[in-house]
């Protein structure tokens, strides 16, 4: 995760997907950066996250504002 946070900020990333909550939830997680959180299931789920989504329409529809 390490890596992964610094190559997110390296990359000055507006959005990030990401599979795995503890990738949000490390302090140093830039907070500018928009989190989409991929999961199938709210209920296993930090409510916290405004962006949640099992559904890759969903998440295109959130990153390049299409609709439909």
């Amino acid at each position: 995760r390490d890596e992964k946070i610094a190559r997110i900020s390296e990359l000055n990333c507006s959005h990030f997907i990401d599979d795995l909550e503890e990738t949000f939830q490390e302090e140093r997680f830039p907070k500018e950066v928009r989190k989409i959180l991929y999961a199938t299931d709210r209920q296993d789920t930090n409510k916290e996250y405004s962006e949640f989504t099992g559904d890759w329409n969903q998440i295109t529809r959130v990153l390049f504002g299409c609709h439909g």
